[in-house]
Order: structure tokens, then C-alpha cells, then sequence
């Protein structure tokens, strides 16, 4: 790999295996860091790492503890410091409560957990990782994938719309800490 002005760097992507995900980390590979991504579809992210020559992955949900504990783990042993996460990750699924199949059982918590509650965790675990190793001083990115909608209702997404709003606050609240 040749050196950049990144210098050596790792860059991890939720969400990676397809999509805007597997753009952004083709992106990242193209400006010579090193890149993570993790996904819940194996065949996703082993097509991903066919596609991106020395791409990492990881079969991870984010909404596990036991994964994002495998995840880091596969962070650790990645030779550069992390520097970049990417919340790239999203569940985005219909709901309209005035119909028995939204009202019969609970259709929320998965959405409610891989597009709010996991990426913060993520956050947390970003920024005690590069305080424990002595990253702190290097330069680092967050950067929180959103949609139009965290800001105008969509009325049949909306625990989507509702969580990306709440990670947008979120996303506004870090910015304020970490200046």
C-alpha cells in the first residue's frame, strides 16, 4: 500500500457489504486507509471483499453486544489506529398502526436498536478505544449516515424517520462535546 497524507489509518463501516456502504469503504480503500466493514449477510461482505482489493470484514449485527465485542476485537488486530467510523448501518421497515400486522407484536426494537441505540454504543466505544490506546491526539471522523427524513415525517417509516431524528440530536449533542 502506498503511504498518502492519511498516513496509516483504519476506517470501519457498518453496514458495509452493499449499498452506500460498500461505496463509502471502495472510497476510503481508494484514499489508502485501511478498511473494516461488517455486515449480517455473509455473502454480502464476502462479494464486498471480492469487489475491494484488501477490504476487512466482519459478519457482525451491531445490536449485539457479543458482536460489537468480536468487532473491536477484529479492530484490534488490524495494524493502524482507528480512526473513522461510519454509522452506516440501517433498518428501515413499514409501519402504519392503524393495521393488526404493526399492532400484533413488537415490531420496533430491532429498528429502534441497529439505527439509535447500537451506533451510539459504537460512538462510545470508538472514542474509549483511541483514549485507552493513545490515539486521542490523532486526527478522527465520526460520520453518522442520516436521511431527509430525520428532519419531514414519512408516514409509513416512521420508527425510521423517529430514530434518525433522534441520532441526528445525538449526532448535534457529540459535536458540541467533542469541539
Amino acid at each position: 500500500r502506498e503511504e498518502n497524507a492519511l498516513g496509516d489509518s483504519l476506517a470501519l463501516v457498518t453496514g458495509g457489504g452493499f449499498g452506500l456502504g460498500r461505496q463509502l469503504a471502495r472510497h476510503l480503500r481508494a484514499a489508502g486507509l485501511e478498511v473494516l466493514i461488517c455486515g449480517r449477510r455473509a455473502e454480502h461482505l464476502e462479494a464486498a471483499r471480492d469487489d475491494i482489493p484488501g477490504l476487512h470484514a466482519v459478519e457482525a449485527d451491531i445490536t449485539s453486544a457479543a458482536d460489537r465485542d468480536r468487532l473491536f476485537e477484529a479492530v484490534e488486530s488490524i495494524d493502524a489506529p482507528l480512526d473513522m467510523l461510519v454509522n452506516n448501518a440501517a433498518l428501515s421497515r413499514v409501519h402504519d398502526y392503524s393495521s393488526a400486522f404493526t399492532l400484533e407484536q413488537d415490531r420496533a426494537h430491532a429498528e429502534i436498536e441497529t439505527n439509535l441505540t447500537a451506533p451510539i454504543e459504537l460512538i462510545r466505544r470508538f472514542l474509549l478505544l483511541r483514549q485507552t490506546r493513545g490515539w486521542g491526539d490523532r486526527p478522527a471522523t465520526v460520520a453518522n449516515v442520516s436521511t431527509p427524513g430525520a428532519l419531514i415525517p414519512l408516514e409509513a417509516n416512521p420508527l425510521y424517520v423517529t430514530t434518525k431524528a433522534g441520532f441526528h440530536m445525538f449526532t448535534l449533542t457529540l459535536r458540541a462535546h467533542l469541539r
